[in-house]
């Protein structure tokens, strides 16, 4: 099977966890920066900052499972949290 990595990317050895240093969810809203519009963008590093990170942050990347990301779902959904069913799926888009 041919390697999907770029040539200038070192590969990880199989079962070595990715880095700590950034959240994923930061990674995925660098990468989204060029596809959408810059308020777009700005709604979604916003709803990241905060709703996921303060409920994901102290998660070990490697450890972080669905059902954790389910567990902000249902935190944040109206009545019981403050967002509506929107800006929850916002917020889904955001992060997967």
């Amino acid at each position: 099977m041919p390697s999907t990595l770029s040539p200038g990317r070192p590969k990880r050895a199989a079962g070595t966890p990715r880095s700590q240093s950034a959240p994923a969810a930061g990674g995925r809203a660098r990468h989204t920066r060029g596809r959408v519009r810059v308020t777009t963008y700005e709604g979604y590093e916003g709803l990241i900052q905060l709703h996921a990170i303060p409920r994901l942050g102290q998660v070990p990347l490697p450890r972080l499972s669905p059902l954790h990301i389910q567990r902000v779902y249902g935190e944040t959904l109206e009545p019981t949290g403050s967002l509506s069913a929107g800006t929850v799926f916002n917020l889904h888009r955001s992060v997967c």
